[in-house]
């Protein structure tokens, strides 16, 4: 093997093994702490949507396609929010 061929192909082997070894990313809470936050939220069912807790279904199609079934959480109108998840 030439050794610019050789020089090519080792370059290119640590480029693809940098980005494999990339950081993981993290995310850390802002200075001074948080203050967990529960928002308000309304249930809309539609047609045959259920909801049963944490679970939603839909049961049925149909060909108007109003079939709902969901959480409406507050708008938030100010403020700074961080949120995890």
């Amino acid at each position: 093997m030439r050794p610019t061929l050789r020089t090519l192909t080792v370059s290119t082997a640590l480029c693809a093994t940098s980005l494999l070894a990339a950081p993981h990313a993290f995310a850390e809470v802002e200075p001074g702490g948080w203050q967990s936050a529960s928002p308000t939220y309304t249930e809309q069912e539609r047609g045959c949507g259920q909801i049963d807790g944490l679970t939603f279904r839909l049961t049925c199609s149909t060909a108007s396609g109003d079939q709902r079934a969901e959480r409406r959480y507050a708008t938030y109108t100010g403020g700074t929010r961080q949120f995890e998840g």
